[in-house]
């Protein structure tokens, strides 16, 4: 009678991942990413009016992000790396000269600022949907852990009427991540991989969504009559629709 012969469960699964660790392809990602962010949350410590309020609509930024790929199967792959980012808030402030006399039949403007930067670290999978020699579409599902850097700033409105004088409309006090904490949020993103001729880069195109329910910018503001102050407070939710471009450059 012929001995029986077992293989070790161990050596099985070493050969059972062998050829995809021997296939495994890799890659060095660079992009650059504009993304749209919806306006401030506002909260009004008085009756809304509409002739004396500031409102605030979305507002672009940016992000730059260096990443590393690698296949773990013909379809999926793992993602991790850098990101930063900067990105702005708008208000539009509104004085009716019943309120704050000018003399001009009342004052508009709206102010933009770049002032919410931050840094951090990404981590996650990607899944080809399809592809062929030169193309892939692929979505990606990845965990964003940054931090927004800590500033404090101002901003103040004056306006000069008729007779002269310098008087002040509005002011606000604003503060990037008070408490100095790391937000944790999730991203989906659909891609576009295109692979050159020479065989060694490529291009990314695509979309990414973010969603943290975290507001790391706020403060608070004031609208100066003559004869009455009007307060609130504002907050700017990190939450943002991207579309990015970036290289591709396949590592041997």
């Amino acid at each position: 009678m012929k001995n029986a012969r077992f293989q070790k469960p161990g050596f099985a699964l070493f050969l059972f991942f062998l050829p995809i660790a021997l296939n495994a392809q890799r890659s060095v990602e660079i992009g650059l990413a504009t993304f749209y962010t919806k306006g401030m949350n506002l909260t009004r410590h008085y009756q809304e009016n509409p002739e004396n309020d500031i409102a605030s609509t979305g507002s672009w930024g940016f992000n730059g992000a260096l990443a590393y790929v690698k296949s773990r199967t013909p379809k999926l792959s793992w993602v991790a790396g850098l990101d930063f980012g900067l990105y702005a808030f708008r208000l539009d402030l509104f004085v009716s000269d019943e309120f704050n006399y000018l003399g001009w039949g009342g004052y508009s403007d709206f102010y933009k600022e770049y002032r919410i930067s931050y840094f951090g670290l990404s981590g996650g999978i990607r899944y080809t949907l399809g592809e062929d020699d030169n193309n892939r579409l692929y979505a990606q599902a990845d965990v964003l852990v940054n931090y927004h850097l800590r500033s404090h700033g101002s901003l103040s409105a004056y306006a000069i009427p008729d007779n002269g004088r310098v008087k002040q409309l509005f002011d606000a006090e604003m503060i990037n991540n008070d408490d100095n904490k790391i937000i944790v949020a999730p991203r989906l993103g659909l891609h576009y991989q295109r692979r050159f001729k020479d065989g060694r880069s490529g291009l990314n195109l695509g979309f990414s969504v973010v969603y943290s329910g975290q507001e790391p910018f706020h403060g608070s503001y004031q609208i100066l009559g003559d004869a009455e102050v009007l307060e609130g407070s504002l907050a700017k939710p990190f939450n943002y629709l991207g579309f990015d471009i970036g290289g591709v450059f396949y590592l041997k």
